[in-house]
């Protein structure tokens, strides 16, 4: 059955739409989330040079929050406009799906980089956040369904999916591409056909409907980023806090060292003047 359902995939164009440009859709879903990881270069840089901003409160954190937000994501989020914008006009893809696909690319890409901010307020070096990061993309990207069916991975390493951001980002991309596909839309004349050409049968062996649906993965981001976000204002609020203790402890003994001093010059000058 999958055999023959392989060979009217690439004997008949509608179906030739998911098998690969679907596989390019993934990928542009992916690929901003590793592409603009430099991003976070110039998150740490800002995080170094306002902490004392925010120790002074000069700024709070949830200023500080949002404008390195606004920092971080604006130019992955244009470049996925544009991107897919393009993708779509070079291959003729139908626009049903197009903002679709635009807004679970972008919760992905604001999720992963999201991610990469929580990891810098909590790390001490930014090698240590670029090594956990990176290892963390690119397992997600081993469990997001485009090279191993999530239907073929074990029960007890479902986790390994549930926890990868690259995961519900392709499958809601996926699902949605199906979902506004042609495929289906003609008669078919066999009962191979018929099957071959039904989009529920072409979605569960994807294996992304065993385990969720395009609105799930939507949830999902979503929760995701609000965790993330709340996640790093606390590590903000906590650094804030120990910076402010820490520069309050040395106030006090820089205080009593300068009454210290004080009080022995007075006592010089007593006896001196005796």
């Amino acid at each position: 059955m999958k055999v023959s359902i392989s060979i009217l995939f690439a004997n008949n164009n509608p179906n030739t739409f998911f098998v690969f440009d679907s596989k390019i859709t993934a990928c542009l879903t992916m690929i901003p989330s590793v592409l603009f990881q430099t991003r976070m270069i110039m998150n740490w840089g800002l995080l170094e040079c306002h902490i004392w901003d925010l120790e002074d409160k000069r700024i709070s954190p949830l200023s500080y929050l949002i404008a390195s937000g606004i920092h971080m994501f604006y130019l992955p989020i244009v470049s996925v406009a544009v991107s897919f914008s393009i993708a779509y006009s070079i291959f003729g893809w139908k626009f049903d799906s197009f903002w679709d696909t635009i807004l679970f690319s972008i919760m992905l890409t604001v999720s992963n980089l999201q991610f990469g901010k929580m990891l810098i307020a909590t790390m001490q070096t930014y090698q240590a956040v670029v090594g956990f990061y990176s290892a963390y993309s690119y397992l997600s990207l081993v469990v997001s369904g485009s090279f191993i069916n999530p239907a073929n991975i074990p029960s007890y390493l479902h986790w390994i999916m549930y926890t990868s951001l690259s995961f519900w980002g392709v499958s809601g991309v996926q699902l949605s591409t199906l979902e506004h596909s042609d495929i289906g839309n003609k008669n078919c004349l066999t009962l191979i056909s018929c099957i071959a050409y039904n989009p529920n049968v072409i979605a569960h062996l994807t294996g992304y409907t065993v385990l969720t649906t395009a609105q799930k993965s939507m949830f999902a981001l979503c929760f995701a980023a609000i965790l993330l976000v709340l996640v790093e204002y606390c590590l903000l609020l906590k650094k804030v806090s120990q910076r402010c203790n820490y520069k309050r402890v040395d106030v006090d003994k820089a205080d009593s060292n300068s009454n210290d001093i004080n009080n022995n010059g007075n006592d010089i000058s007593h006896v001196t003047h005796i």
